[in-house]
């Protein structure tokens, strides 16, 4: 979940201007603790997913409630007060992060997290969130923190989500998969077709006719047979499959 959180916000822009990343390319990253003042990463502004603690449900314990802290930094050069780190100085772009103050990314972070409302691939519903207070830090810099804390309800195993809303139109199949290629373990769609009217059990149990990221492909959905679309992810970035998702109804079609 913590990776899931750190790719969220490192895709985050700002919505106005030139549309920049917030927080760049390194500007994000999971960390234990608070940071000091030799650990501190060198470009402003940046974010630290911190893992808190977390239990259990005791109703349902396949979901663990666990705990996050997010602290977000931002320092604005000539800024004797420290009042452009905290609201914001003179910004020649509105989207770019130069010159925006730690309120400003603060919102943008909001806004990333809150698009993880528990349908997306990551499984996971934001609970609550609160925000700490602007504090400075350093030696005769106005380098100013801000925490912002937030409970998810995860799934205590792995978890693959399969694409759903499978449907051929002249030849044409389409699935709906945003869910899962939002992930950031997501690596590729593979559609499978066998004899019969059961679905796949797995992208190896049957033929596979499509591999690839786009949700959309030419393929004769030929009678007889059922076709399965799967989504396949790992978590390292590399070319192999770590897993699959299940065929689930939605993410399958039966051809009379």
């Amino acid at each position: 979940m913590a990776q899931q959180l750190k790719h969220e916000l490192e895709t985050v822009v700002w919505p106005t201007g030139s549309g920049d990343l917030v927080f760049g390319g390194r500007g994000v990253h999971v960390f234990a603790g608070t940071p000091n003042e030799d650990q501190i990463p060198p470009g402003f502004p940046w974010c630290l997913v911190g893992i808190d603690n977390g239990e259990a449900d005791v109703d349902s314990p396949e979901f663990i409630t666990q705990g996050y802290t997010l602290l977000i930094a931002a320092e604005v050069a000539g800024d004797p007060l420290g009042e452009f780190s905290i609201i914001g100085g003179s910004v020649a772009d509105l989207g770019k992060s130069v010159g925006r103050g730690v309120g400003e990314v603060a919102e943008r972070v909001r806004f990333a997290v809150g698009n993880l409302i528990g349908i997306d691939g990551a499984q996971i519903m934001v609970s609550a969130t609160s925000t700490g207070s602007p504090t400075p830090l350093g030696r005769g810099r106005h380098l100013v923190l801000d925490e912002m804390s937030l409970t998810a309800l995860c799934t205590s195993s792995l978890h693959y989500t399969a694409p759903q809303s499978l449907a051929v139109v002249s030849g044409t199949w389409t699935w709906l998969g945003p869910h899962c290629s939002d992930r950031f373990d997501f690596l590729q769609y593979r559609l499978v077709s066998k004899t019969g009217i059961v679905p796949s059990t797995d992208p190896t149990d049957g033929t596979v006719e499509y591999t690839g990221t786009a949700a959309t492909v030419d393929v004769v959905a030929a009678s007889g047979k059922t076709f399965t679309i799967f989504a396949d992810y790992n978590a390292r970035g590399g070319s192999s499959v770590d897993g699959s998702s299940d065929p689930e109804v939605g993410s399958y079609v039966v051809v009379a």
